[in-house]
């Protein structure tokens, strides 16, 4: 996603997006007005993107360690009969 967001505004890509939507739409949605503005809001919408994608892999991995410690105790439960 960071090189795709690089290559874009390399090749003015956010400056062309600016060009094409600007203002309110239709719906009444506030654009981004500048190719800077759209460049800003692909980078936090990359960063939040990255934070909740590593709070995830956080999670996953404190579900699997929690798994394998009861799966320790069964194991031993299972031995001891």
């Amino acid at each position: 996603l960071a090189f795709l967001i690089f290559v874009v505004n390399q090749t003015g890509g956010f400056a062309s997006l600016a060009g094409r939507v600007r203002g309110k739409s239709d719906d009444g949605f506030h654009h981004p007005q500048t190719g800077d503005d759209w460049l800003h809001l692909a980078e936090v919408v990359h960063i939040e993107l990255f934070l909740a994608v590593f709070l995830y892999f956080i999670l996953i991995l404190c579900i699997v360690r929690g798994s394998i410690e009861q799966i320790k105790k069964w194991e031993k439960l299972r031995l001891r009969h």
